[in-house]
């Protein structure tokens, strides 16, 4: 028998080593193409990923139009408005569509299906006003309340309890004007489409005292709704001043006394018999008693609790113990026009909101002020005054002791969540 030579032998090794790699990489090629063409291959894998990503991108980009619209819109998006967006992105997007709608993508964004959810999950809701609700729309609004308003607080000597009542012809009002439109916080302020009929008494060292408080009372009592959280209260000064042409309110500011200018001090001390004054006057900012300055305390739109007639020491709602008093003026007049005030951005004049009757409107407003003479102080509640069209301190009070009353009407300003209004400029406007 012939003999194996040691290089046949050899040969024999090598090629089963070559089949033994030839089975193994034929293994190895099996298990890498089911890896890549298999269930979940990596194939498969990059195609979701890659889809993934595409669908993550559609609704970024749907998204970045959202937050777009709620920028410009004080973080508000209606219906109208997140449909504009998905029309742009998706195809066939229903009219009745809700949060768990199914939309398609475009072509050129994939096709993907994607819910509504996934891009906006937030509160659907209308516009932040009704449509064509505007500065000076009328809306209608029709407040039940009654307010005392008590002689101990309005008068130091005189004037009788009175209940006023808003469901009575002096009281009502159903149809106001839009004042304001606050789209940051939703809120919309109106006012009376002329002042109410019915006028309330402020009079002597009491009336000083107490009208800023009373005024705002009275107007929260009968034209404010807790229940909706709807509140109200007197027009101020700083209503008025905001709502002023900046060189209005400079020539107002400019206003000048019968010895000093608008936020001056009187040259001279009032002593002996002109240093008598209301109670809640040393509580006020810019008060100078006994040579005593008060460089804080109540402004002249504020006042936080009602003060009766013998309160700090006070006879009648007066103090007479002071040897001096030394005022700053704090009231100014001017007679009022349709040019001294500002437009609302759709041409209203804010003077036809304000003046409503022009020069023949009165009301009390809800502020304080201080005036003098060479010979004494005057201690005023602010009013537009009817015949003049003028606003200006309506003096009740001197600090000789002399004393002047006065009755003029409300005007309230009433503060409410824009939601609560409802209805279009076709068919008016009305709260809910």
């Amino acid at each position: 028998m012939k003999k194996t030579s040691k290089r046949e032998k050899n040969k024999g090794i090598t090629l089963i080593a070559l089949i033994i790699t030839i089975i193994v990489l034929l293994i190895l090629a099996g298990v890498s193409i089911t890896t890549l063409t298999g269930e979940n291959g990596l194939l498969e894998q990059a195609q979701n990923a890659k889809e993934s990503t595409e669908k993550a991108e559609l609704i970024e980009r749907a998204q970045t139009d959202i937050l777009t619209i709620q920028a410009k819109n004080y973080g508000d998006l209606s219906r109208e408005q997140l449909k504009t967006v998905l029309d742009k992105y998706f195809d066939n997007v229903p009219e009745d569509y809700t949060k768990d709608s199914e939309l398609t993508g475009k072509d050129e964004y994939g096709k993907y299906i994607i819910k509504v959810s996934d891009i906006y999950d937030g509160i659907l809701g209308g516009s932040i006003v009704p449509a064509g609700l505007e500065v000076g729309s009328i809306v209608t609004y029709t407040p039940s309340g009654t307010y005392e308003w008590e002689a101990e607080y309005c008068s130091s000597t005189l004037a009788d309890d009175v209940v006023l009542d808003s469901s009575t012809d002096n009281y009502k009002i159903n149809q106001w004007r839009v004042f304001e439109i606050d789209k940051i916080n939703k809120k919309v302020t109106l006012v009376p489409i002329k002042p109410i009929e019915g006028k309330v008494y402020l009079g002597q060292a009491q009336g000083y005292n107490n009208g800023v408080y009373l005024l705002n009372k009275a107007c929260e009592s009968l034209y404010g709704d807790t229940a909706k959280g709807i509140k109200a209260r007197n027009i101020n000064i700083e209503d008025i001043e905001k709502k002023m042409t900046e060189q209005a309110l400079q020539e107002a500011h400019s206003y000048v006394g019968a010895s000093v200018g608008y936020g001056e001090q009187e040259p001279e001390a009032y002593t002996t018999n002109s240093s008598k004054y209301p109670s809640i006057y040393a509580k006020e900012i810019l008060s100078v008693i006994n040579q005593n300055k008060n460089n804080s305390g109540l402004s002249k739109s504020e006042q936080t609790s009602l003060i009766k007639r013998s309160d700090e020491g006070a006879v009648n709602g007066q103090i007479t113990t002071a040897t001096s008093i030394q005022p700053y003026l704090t009231s100014w007049s001017k007679t009022m026009s349709n040019t001294a005030f500002r437009k609302a951005e759709n041409g209203i004049s804010y003077y036809d909101l304000i003046m409503p009757k022009e020069t023949n409107t009165t009301y009390w407003i809800a502020s304080r002020g201080v005036q003098g003479n060479t010979s004494g102080g005057f201690f005023a509640i602010y009013c537009a005054n009817t015949g003049k069209g003028s606003i200006l301190g309506d003096i009740l009070y001197l600090s000789d002791g002399n004393v002047l009353e006065n009755r003029r009407a409300l005007f309230p300003v009433v503060s409410l969540n824009s939601e609560l209004i409802m209805g279009n400029a076709t068919d008016g406007f009305s709260i809910k």
